[in-house]
């Protein structure tokens, strides 16, 4: 129960790549099959599949990670504050441009 929450601020903040948030799944999934006594090849949409359905819903954080970081970026491309929207959309523009390539970006670029 304490575990996903403490790594919530990673996640926001993109401290680690996603391949490092697969293996933090695969090492949570290894262990909770275990526990529950199911073999390694038992399906996993009961580990990650809604508790209001009977299943555990445990957290999956290589996908949970990328909604914290977009969840994030909105939230700074969107701030009341004029300099760090600002920021946020040079940042977000330079991106772009490099990722592919591009002079300038516009705003239909992003």
């Amino acid at each position: 129960t304490f575990l996903f929450p403490a790594m919530m601020f990673d996640m926001r903040a993109g401290k680690h790549p996603k391949s490092s948030w697969k293996q933090v799944d695969n090492y949570i999934r290894k262990y909770v099959k275990e526990t529950l006594n199911l073999p390694p090849n038992a399906s996993n949409h009961y580990l990650y599949g809604d508790r209001s359905a009977g299943m555990m819903g445990i957290p999956h954080c290589a996908t949970d990670s990328d909604i914290a970081m977009v969840d994030s970026a909105f939230k700074l491309l969107t701030s009341p504050d004029h300099n760090i929207s600002q920021l946020a959309w040079k940042d977000i523009s330079a991106l772009v441009a490099r990722r592919y390539k591009l002079q300038e970006v516009s705003p239909e670029d992003v």
